[in-house]
């Protein structure tokens, strides 16, 4: 019975992600921020990125070092 019930909250919360809004609009303000800072590379105008960059937006720093790119999404 426990099993089961964890199985339901995981099936939930997948479903919440997949379907939320705010999401997918901020994982497109991190494919367009990353497609302008590696503009003029391979790198620029992808179509996705990895999950694990992700991790990344908390090392990308405002000039002054007082933010982040994790801070202007939260934002």
């Amino acid at each position: 019975d426990e099993v089961e019930l964890n199985l339901r909250r995981v099936e939930e919360a997948c479903e919440v992600v997949q379907q939320s809004v705010n999401l997918r609009i901020i994982l497109l303000v991190v494919l367009e921020l990353g497609n302008f800072l590696n503009g003029g590379t391979r790198m620029g105008q992808s179509y996705g990125f990895r999950v694990e960059a992700l991790g990344k937006l908390r090392d990308t720093r405002t000039c002054d070092n007082k933010s982040t790119l994790l801070h202007y999404l939260a934002r």
